[in-house]
């Protein structure tokens, strides 16, 4: 193993960490902006068709298959830091692009694409290294504590950026919204200048084909991350289903308008606030059982989306309340699964299981955007809709069994009563 040793002592790492938090939570803020603008954009500007919109979701997270395996190899024996500034600036290059060309009127079905898709292989690249770059920065006995502040800003973004998405997009600001992205990712690039951290990064003559595979042999040699793994990837797949489809749906047969489907939104996620606060609260019970009441929460609030038929106050009403409890329930399940997850894996295998987390976690994303296409062409918008809030509740009574069964001893909380 080898360490740089560059940098000042451990006792440092508090004041680098608010940096590092800044700097994430700043880039966090940005992408769930882009994840309800892009589409609407694809929806109300470039009026794309309904069975098409996902394909512009899935290619913003299409690249973890790719990226997450090859730099998952790579991960653990390179410094992460040089990596995320990159990975900011090249996103902000991009969005800068998309700025340039919606103001010469060139923006373009095909051009979004391209840069959602390399957009999506920097953010690859940078969830890859900090997946293994907390566990370096941070004190293993103050990771639970870190990653709920990192999931409180996360929560955060989730209230102000999908809000901001959506009116920018209603008064027609596509190009300002554009460049707040671009100069978002830059300013969160020299953040990160600033952050000073000892990297253990460890040295290995193993081949390619051996380091790659390491962490799948990890992650599915344990029964905890096995089942967290199963999990996420579940959960993902029916969630991003039914996201892209709501999107679709709010606007073109509810008839919400983008303003109020991005207030809807963020409203709603004012509930991972509350989910962020309450994870470690072990007065609910076990690991285990804190697991499946947060994931059980998240999977079967969505159900009273299909209450939304029209731009009623009811309907309206419906939409806050679903958003509401799944992110309360999303936030808590996170904070508490990430900080299992981290505690349970060997050091030097940090980077890459977190690499094969997100590659299937990430992947499913991809694959719930792009299902959601095929299921709005066969079964309408709302026959979408419907199918996908029935699977995410049908798969949190089977996943439920799975978590159950496959969490340890080793899964015994660290929380705070």
């Amino acid at each position: 193993m080898t360490g740089a040793t560059t940098v000042p002592a451990a006792t440092d790492w508090r004041s680098s960490f608010n940096r590092f938090w800044a700097s994430h939570s700043l880039s966090q803020l940005l992408a769930q902006t882009i994840a309800v603008a892009v589409p609407l954009i694809a929806i109300s500007v470039l009026e794309v068709p309904s069975a098409q919109v996902g394909i512009v979701t899935s290619l913003q997270f299409a690249p973890v298959l790719v990226v997450t395996p090859l730099l998952a190899a790579r991960i653990d024996r390179v410094a992460r830091l040089p990596l995320m500034r990159g990975a900011h600036w090249g996103r902000g290059a991009l969005w800068l692009l998309a700025a340039v060309l919606t103001a010469t009127d060139l923006l373009s079905w095909p051009a979004l694409i391209v840069i959602v898709t390399l957009a999506g292989v920097c953010t690859a690249a940078f969830d890859v290294a900090t997946q293994t770059f907390i566990p370096n920065l941070v004190p293993r006995e103050d990771l639970v504590a870190a990653n709920s502040r990192v999931q409180g800003s996360l929560s955060f973004a989730q209230i102000v950026g999908p809000a901001a998405g959506g009116v920018l997009l209603a008064f027609g600001h596509v190009g300002v919204a554009f460049l707040l992205f671009a100069a978002a990712f830059v300013a969160s690039g020299l953040l990160l200048m600033r952050v000073q951290v000892v990297e253990r990064t460890f040295a290995t003559e193993e081949s390619f084909a051996s380091r790659f595979t390491a962490g799948f042999r990890v992650a599915f040699a344990n029964s905890t991350l096995r089942g967290l793994l199963l999990n996420a990837t579940w959960f993902n797949l029916f969630e991003q289903l039914m996201i892209t489809t709501f999107l679709v749906y709010a606007v073109r047969v509810a008839g919400l308008s983008e303003g109020t489907v991005g207030l809807v939104i963020g409203a709603g996620a004012a509930g991972a606030l509350l989910g962020a606060v309450v994870s470690g609260r072990s007065v609910l019970g076990s690991t285990r059982v804190r697991l499946v009441l947060f994931s059980g929460l998240a999977a079967v609030a969505p159900s009273a989306l299909v209450l939304v038929t029209d731009e009623s106050a009811r309907s309206i009403a419906s939409a806050v309340a679903a958003f509401f409890c799944y992110g309360v329930g999303v936030a808590a399940y996170n904070v508490v699964a990430i900080s299992l997850r981290q505690r349970v894996t060997p050091q030097a295998g940090l980077g890459r299981v977190g690499a094969v987390y997100r590659m299937f976690a990430y992947g499913a994303i991809a694959a719930g955007a792009a299902v959601s296409g095929l299921l709005v062409s066969f079964a309408g918008v709302r026959g979408a809709l419907v199918a996908a809030v029935v699977a995410l509740v049908v798969g949190w009574l089977l996943m439920s069994i799975v978590l159950v069964r496959t969490l340890g001893r080793n899964s015994e909380p660290e929380g705070t009563s």
